[in-house]
């Protein structure tokens, strides 16, 4: 199978690459009246390694993890799994995507697109399994009875910061309680050791200079300071901005509120997000218009349109345009409740 490779994929990697070869040149350049031992020990001891990892996850891993998806679909929704080590499903409802079509492939198979930004990849009998899925889709549409919205759950009053509109009814609300985790996802903590790595680099290199030029001292505690946030303060940060959440759930909308001073809140209409995915003690609703993800690599960015980097360090907490729960009690009942509510807002 033909494995296509994104820019997200390989730009961090091939960035911190080329740092090294800089370092590594200079080092050569300085070298000339005495042998480059130490650039060619420092290039091997973190350049090599470094190249090899970037080799197999963009390469190999990528491969195994397009080998090992699985699709499934049901009277509901087209079903993504996907993973190697930790296995994932991600989902749409059938009500959600265009008219598919199907693209055969040169190997047998084929591709069916289900909208703009997704589609089965290698498809054995494309033909048939798209008809399928537009036979499924359009009994979909067609339901005449809506499901029952399903009973209040709600363990406490609605938040200050949120404002039911008229008509609107409170399902469940709730807060993350028991023990978070340090990082979520292996590029969450890649992001962490590349904070490390800023450090060291910036200190190694740009410490002596601020004694032959002192201006350069700003430089040096500047990109320390964003380097120490990257490795250790954005964690601190994100804990407490999920310790101070709420969570809500209505009849209309998915909300989750968060902030320390000024607060903040992600919320989405139940009718334009896709079905919840639980992960570990992550329960996500993505808008139905975002492209599911379904790398499994270290080097696999989630950077997406519309989009900060600043945001992407506080990781899930304040995704634009998600609700995400992070360690609410009981996360599959929770789950179970928001697709019910989600159905009802379905005719």
């Amino acid at each position: 199978m033909r494995v296509r490779l994104r820019p997200a994929d390989v730009l961090l990697p091939v960035w911190v690459v080329g740092g090294m070869a800089v370092v590594l040149g200079g080092g050569f350049a300085e070298g000339r009246n005495g042998p480059p031992a130490v650039p060619l020990l420092v290039f091997a001891a973190f350049g090599v390694p470094l190249a090899i990892v970037i080799a197999y996850y963009c390469l190999v891993h990528r491969w195994i993890v397009r080998r090992g998806t699985a699709y499934t679909l049901t009277g509901l929704r087209v079903l993504v799994t996907s993973g190697v080590r930790r296995r994932r499903t991600a989902s749409v409802y059938l009500d959600q995507i265009s008219e598919p079509s199907a693209r055969p492939g040169r190997d047998g198979t084929g591709t069916i697109t289900l909208r703009e930004n997704l589609a089965l990849e290698a498809v054995p009998d494309a033909a048939a399994v798209c008809a399928q899925v537009s036979a499924a889709r359009l009994a979909m549409q067609r339901r005449e009875e809506p499901a029952p919205v399903p009973a209040e759950q709600a363990v406490e009053a609605v938040p200050e910061r949120v404002t039911l509109a008229s008509g609107e009814r409170l399902l469940w609300t709730g807060r993350p309680s028991g023990r978070l985790p340090v990082w979520f996802g292996e590029y969450d903590a890649y992001m962490s050791v590349f904070g490390v790595y800023m450090v060291t680099f910036i200190v190694t290199a740009f410490g002596p200079a601020v004694i032959v030029a002192p201006p350069a001292a700003l430089f040096l505690v500047l990109f320390t300071v964003l380097g120490l946030y990257m490795a250790v303060g954005r964690l601190v940060h994100r804990r407490l901005l999920i310790r101070n959440s709420v969570y809500v759930l209505t009849d209309r909308r998915l909300i989750a509120c968060w902030g320390l001073i000024s607060r903040g809140a992600t919320e989405g209409r139940l009718r334009d997000l896709g079905p919840p995915e639980l992960r570990g003690s992550l329960l996500t609703a993505t808008p139905a218009g975002q492209e599911i993800d379904r790398r499994d690599s270290v080097l696999a960015s989630p950077l997406r349109r519309n989009r900060s980097f600043l945001k992407d360090m506080l990781g899930p907490v304040v995704a634009d345009g998600r609700p995400t729960f992070i360690g609410v009690p009981d996360a599959r009942a929770v789950r179970d409740l928001i697709c019910a509510a989600q159905l009802a807002t379905r005719t």
